[in-house]
């Protein structure tokens, strides 16, 4: 049997200073992620030149979202297989290596 899971969003982007993105230092990077019932994300980018720190950013998401969905499935097969789990802990990383490419300048 198949399920299919939807997922919807509201991605809005709140950076503009007047000038839009007439070059890459004219905007902020900073924009919203809005998911009906659940709370507001605030987010920008990972680049600190660019970026505030003090926001999540897509990468810390991605990270987060991949180690959430890991230990679901592993304390669901556990509890499945009658493994008993008291205690879990990941300390996730990633690693994203930029390479020269058509965006850049």
């Amino acid at each position: 049997m198949t399920h299919e899971h939807h997922y919807e969003l509201i991605a809005k982007w709140h950076g503009n200073k007047g000038e839009g993105t007439k070059n890459v230092r004219a905007y902020d990077r900073s924009h919203t992620i809005t998911i009906k019932g659940k709370p507001e994300l605030f987010l920008t980018t990972d680049n600190p030149a660019v970026g505030d720190k003090t926001k999540l950013n897509p990468e810390d998401l991605l990270v987060a979202a991949i180690s959430s969905c890991h230990m679901l499935s592993y304390l669901y097969v556990c509890a499945l297989e009658g493994i008993i789990i008291h205690d879990y802990v990941d300390n996730a990383t990633g690693v994203m290596i930029e390479k020269e490419g058509v965006l850049e300048k």
